[in-house]
């Protein structure tokens, strides 16, 4: 048996932070994000969904405690993956960088992201097709539109300003994401630098397990690209399809997604359908239920 972490995205639904009240490590971690974003980390806000300077350092605390939790039970993984912001969370549980440091750079990936936004305005729009090609060109002739993700064979994701994505979702099955500003695309140009220089003063030591780049599906070898791969992903477009290929092709059976996991297992399924187990560990309910069949 194999097993792979996987760790979520800003596409989020739900913040539940009770997993991790009950290790001090995790809670600290909580308490960590709560200080830097300046909100009550245990109080239930749908607000904070909203608020990517807020969100990101939440969720990554979130996540990570999960995971510190998981490994006090005995359970690691072989093989670890993020969804766009779930890469900086991967990094730290390859071993790469501490879960403090991850925490840190993803509030600091939050607020440059949020600051970006309000000068590149937009959103993001899951795209329902095969071949995005039409959409995005249709898009294009109404205002700036680039593909943010792909997030399974027939699933797209498109970032971009309000306009060119109502004309897109005026013609193609499509779905708005609930994001603050247009991810993954040149509106991000301006905080790849700053978050380059804060990824590379972070002490790195080499991937303890396989680590797999949501951005292309490769298995990371050195600490040295981190700076660029986790810098340089906010104008890239995230490849989850590849990603999890990947996973499938280290011999992976049992897929855990880390934190609110809703989306993402949608996505395994989409992507993998029974070829593996998929695994939630969110709540403590989930997280025992998790131990009992792992162990068994």
């Amino acid at each position: 048996m194999k097993t792979a972490f996987i760790f979520p995205g800003q596409g989020v639904d739900d913040l539940v932070m009770d997993a991790c009240r009950g290790l001090p490590e995790a809670k600290r971690l909580v308490e960590r994000a709560g200080r830097i974003a300046g909100v009550d980390p245990w109080e239930r806000n749908p607000r904070h969904l909203d608020l990517t300077e807020v969100l990101q350092p939440l969720l990554t605390a979130q996540v990570l405690g999960i995971d510190c939790i998981l490994r006090s039970l005995g359970l690691r993984p072989d093989a670890v993956a993020g969804h766009s912001l779930g890469e900086i969370a991967a990094w730290s549980a390859a071993g790469v960088i501490s879960r403090e440091e991850a925490v840190d750079l993803a509030a600091l990936r939050g607020r440059l992201m949020a600051r970006q936004a309000k000068v590149f305005p937009g959103g993001m729009l899951a795209l329902l097709v095969e071949d995005p090609g039409p959409a995005v060109e249709l898009g294009r002739r109404h205002g700036s539109v680039e593909v943010a993700a792909r997030n399974a064979p027939r699933e797209w994701v498109l970032s971009g300003d309000g306009a060119a994505l109502g004309a897109v979702a005026a013609s193609f099955s499509s779905v708005p994401l609930r994001v603050a500003g247009p991810w993954h695309g040149t509106g991000m140009e301006g905080a790849v630098d700053e978050l380059r220089r804060a990824v590379a003063a972070a002490e790195r030591r080499p991937p303890a397990v396989a680590l797999v780049s949501g951005s292309d599906g490769r298995i990371v070898e050195s600490p040295g690209e981190m700076p660029e791969t986790v810098a340089g992903m906010l104008l890239r477009p995230v490849d989850w399809v590849r990603t999890l290929g990947t996973i499938l092709d280290l011999g992976v059976t049992d897929l855990v997604t880390i934190g609110p996991g809703k989306v993402m297992r949608g996505l395994v399924r989409k992507n993998l359908g029974g070829r593996v187990r998929v695994h939630a560990a969110s709540t403590p309910e989930s997280i025992r239920r998790l131990v009992e069949v792992m162990r068994s």
